[in-house]
């Protein structure tokens, strides 16, 4: 696969939720081999996905409400296995969400909005900027915009190169869009950690969070296909599918 450059963050980005459901449509459990056994009630009927799904949600947010540290014990019992919400559990022991979930849909925007900022402040193309009269593209200046430019592009073009190898076994991660949304990602993450920067193997940690919480929007899809109505306002925010690379 060539690399675009750091411009390519602006040219892969899928415009509408009906983009990014084409570009990686992928059968979950093909990928993951899971099979769903039937939940059997106190009366011996066996509950439907609509019902097992919406008991999951419903328990998640009273274990919340009533016990907030118990998902770390599901956790780290393994509980969480066949979750559909394993990326919120996850988002939750990584403090990426706290345990007030009637302010989850406030925190995903702040995180939303702060990450279509870095687009705002790390991608720039010195050809459509007017660079100062004292800079130019052979300029060592640390405060050179074309310095800068092409520091991007090298850290980019490293980036890009550990993504398209992760996990070759895996239809999942050869998806254009998934490689893009994880180049662009690791590409924020490490021009706003200098510090940091990015390291071989990051690629790696990165891709299970990214799978589990598009195994996660598959299965609110599937639950919303069949229940129609009545689907919980936080839910739909929280696993809204048009910021798959943004939450991940």
């Amino acid at each position: 696969m060539t690399v675009r450059g750091i411009e390519a963050i602006n040219l892969y980005m899928p415009t509408s939720k009906s983009d990014v459901t084409a570009a990686i449509k992928t059968d979950v459990r093909e990928e993951t081999g899971r099979i769903v056994e039937p939940v059997v009630v106190g009366n011996g009927d066996a509950m439907t996905s609509v019902e097992r799904y919406r008991q999951e949600w419903t328990q998640l947010l009273a274990n919340l409400d009533e016990d907030p540290e118990s998902f770390r014990l599901a956790a780290f019992n393994g509980q969480l296995k066949m979750s559909k919400f394993r990326s919120i559990h996850w988002a939750l022991l990584l403090r990426v969400l706290n345990v007030d979930h009637r302010s989850w849909h406030i925190q995903r925007a702040q995180q939303r909005s702060r990450y279509d900022k870095f687009r705002l402040d790390y991608v720039s193309n010195p050809h459509e900027l007017a660079a100062s009269d004292n800079d130019d593209p052979l300029s060592q200046s640390t405060q050179s915009v074309w310095n800068q430019y092409f520091s991007d592009q090298e850290l980019f073009a490293v980036i890009r190169q550990d993504v398209v190898r992760t996990f070759p076994g895996v239809e999942f991660f050869r998806k254009s869009l998934i490689q893009n949304a994880m180049t662009n990602i690791l590409f924020y993450y490490a021009r706003e950690h200098p510090y940091m920067c990015y390291r071989q193997g990051m690629h790696e940690i990165l891709a299970p969070i990214i799978f589990v919480l598009y195994s996660d929007h598959q299965s609110l899809l599937h639950f919303s296909e069949i229940a129609k109505t009545d689907i919980n306002e936080t839910l739909v925010n929280v696993l809204d599918t048009s910021y798959l690379e943004a939450d991940t």
